[in-house]
């Protein structure tokens, strides 16, 4: 067994559409240690993330971030993504109410 840190997400831009940011490797579990979201713009905006199981689809039920609002020029460090276990082929989902504002960046483990 190989246990690597990296940035799972190392440097993003949200757009106003839902996208996967992150997907966990095949014969791979990954663990989230800190996942962060960073409003650039003059304006609050909201986020909203979901956790898709291999195999799912985005859906209110796989949601864990839900319209979480960042006020302008502000970070917002997610405790539900932290310490968020991904099994092959999870990923992560994410989206923001304004587009090419939001920075996001997650860090973790792969365990191979």
């Amino acid at each position: 067994m190989t246990i690597t840190a990296l940035p799972l997400v190392p440097d993003a831009t949200l757009t106003n559409a839902d996208a996967n940011y992150y997907t966990c490797p095949v014969n791979t579990t990954a663990v989230v240690k800190r996942a962060v979201f960073t409003n650039t713009s003059a304006s609050a905006v909201t986020i909203t993330a979901n956790v898709v199981r291999s195999g799912g689809s985005v859906a209110a039920s796989n949601q864990i971030i839900t319209s979480q609002p960042i006020a302008p020029q502000s970070t917002y460090v997610s405790p539900e993504l932290a310490g968020l276990t991904l099994s092959a082929g999870d990923a992560i989902h994410a989206v923001a109410s304004a587009n090419s504002v939001v920075n996001f960046m997650a860090s973790g483990i792969q365990i191979v």
